[in-house]
């Protein structure tokens, strides 16, 4: 497969050195996203990333972007460009603002409760970013999951309190996690050794950016007996076709439009649109929004996990699974994995619940 940049103009945003804009949140000039960050438990030697960016008034994007982190944490690439309120700021090229991004690494090689704070200067804009983790020392019985998307971007949250859902299902699941703040500059699993996760979550921005060697990576991973959930869906503009380059010969697609749902109005899904393999104990309801169908192509090895209500096609899900040599893979049409456990988004239903079943194998 080519390496291709997401098409959307909301995906797009992303793209570090673009813009330090997310989804959700906006900064507003002279400000930080986030605020503050709370990377919950993880574990030794786990690889936890992130980002945080900071706007500042002017049409200079030269002007200094000076980054003091604590011991505990590592920069590794900053970036920074103008910005523009409008389409007549923009026609002019008049910059409104400056938008500088930084991702960061936390050090994982020591065991401990870390606080500190990030200082940050964007010429005479100068701001205090907290962070704190707390790294217990790792242990081979634990499930280790990578997730390609980390949830800790400049600009994925109204709030640092946002990720309280992940920071919470996370320890509770007790799930060994790295994850990775996707680099288009980068390729997208590095020289990571697949084969040391249970699972693999290619998630975001990232599937779209992944190069033909990685999918081949993934390919002999899953044949290995891996677990690979991925998440892809029309929001991700240019991953729908991509994806289905590589579900093709394990007989799913991916359909490249969103279903009923947007950001205002939800999909709710009951029970009996749920396989009993599904976590039939926890998993009761489900809310979707902006979800992408997905076709099971391939019965024998395939099966649909979420039914595409409001679709009259039987073999049409939400979530879909299907077997490919010795492991599986998950496929899921929601986007914004982080927001989809989220209070905004899951009220009422067990979207937490749902996303640990799919990241916890059955071995």
């Amino acid at each position: 497969m080519k390496r291709a940049l997401v098409g959307t103009a909301c995906a797009a945003v992303f793209l570090f050195g673009f813009s330090c804009a997310g989804v959700v949140a906006q900064p507003e000039k002279g400000s930080v996203n986030p605020t503050r960050i709370d990377l919950g438990t993880v574990y030794t030697g786990s690889i936890i990333e992130g980002s945080f960016c900071q706007k500042a008034s002017g049409g200079d994007p030269n002007i200094p972007f000076e980054i003091v982190p604590p011991p505990f944490v590592k920069i590794l690439k900053r970036s920074q460009d103008v910005a523009y309120v409008g389409e007549k700021s923009r026609s002019l090229g008049a910059a409104d603002s400056i938008e500088a991004t930084a991702i960061f690494a936390l050090d994982t090689s020591k065991a401990g409760k870390f606080e500190g704070a990030i200082q940050v200067a964007l010429g005479t804009t100068k701001v205090t970013i907290p962070i704190t983790a707390t790294i217990e020392p790792s242990r081979p019985e634990r499930k280790r999951v990578l997730i390609t998307f980390s949830p800790f971007l400049a600009g994925n949250a109204p709030s640092p309190d946002h990720f309280k859902p992940w920071t919470e299902l996370a320890a509770k699941q007790q799930w060994d996690v790295s994850l990775l703040a996707n680099d288009p500059a980068k390729r997208v699993f590095r020289q990571i050794d697949l084969t040391k996760y249970d699972t693999v979550f290619l998630a975001g921005d990232a599937l779209s950016t992944a190069s033909a060697r990685e999918w081949k990576r993934l390919n002999q991973y899953v044949e290995s007996g891996g677990r690979l959930v991925m998440e892809t869906s029309r929001f991700w503009g240019g991953s729908v076709d991509l994806a289905n380059q590589f579900l093709g010969d394990k007989g799913l697609r991916v359909r490249n439009h969103e279903s009923e749902g947007n950001l205002n109005k939800t999909i709710v899904i009951t029970r009996e649109n749920i396989d009993a393999s599904v976590a039939p104990n926890a998993v009761g309801q489900l809310r979707f929004m902006r979800v992408t169908p997905i076709e099971v192509l391939n019965t024998v090895d395939g099966k649909v996990l979420v039914k595409a209500v409001g679709i009259d096609e039987k073999n049409v899900g939400l979530v879909v699974r299907a077997r490919y040599g010795k492991g599986e893979v998950i496929v899921t049409g929601q986007p914004l994995w982080w927001n989809w456990i989220g209070p905004q988004w899951s009220k009422g239903a067990d979207n937490d619940k749902m996303l640990a079943w799919m990241l916890t194998p059955r071995k």
